[in-house]
């Protein structure tokens, strides 16, 4: 297993969780859903929760960016897919 990331107080960030996440999961799913997930995370959360620490990360804090995610319309379905 990878060894974790974390920032300069010994705690992992939801950049360094995310990018874990995607590195574990790359020969373990198809390349399509791999794209797929990676076009989500850069396009989605990484400019979103990017210095949110992990154990900071509450209800409020994903409330508040689905909440944002609607109100600008940056969730339509044909945001979370990649372009051909």
């Amino acid at each position: 297993m990878a060894r974790k990331q974390y920032n300069k107080r010994g705690i992992q960030t939801i950049e360094q969780a995310t990018k874990d996440f995607l590195k574990q999961s790359r020969t373990k799913l198809k390349e399509s859903t791999f794209s797929r997930y990676n076009f989500i995370c850069e396009r989605h959360i990484l400019p979103y929760f990017k210095g949110i620490e992990l154990d900071k990360l509450n209800a409020e804090i994903i409330h508040k960016f689905a909440q944002d995610k609607l109100m600008t319309a940056d969730c339509s379905a044909s945001q979370f897919h990649p372009k051909p």
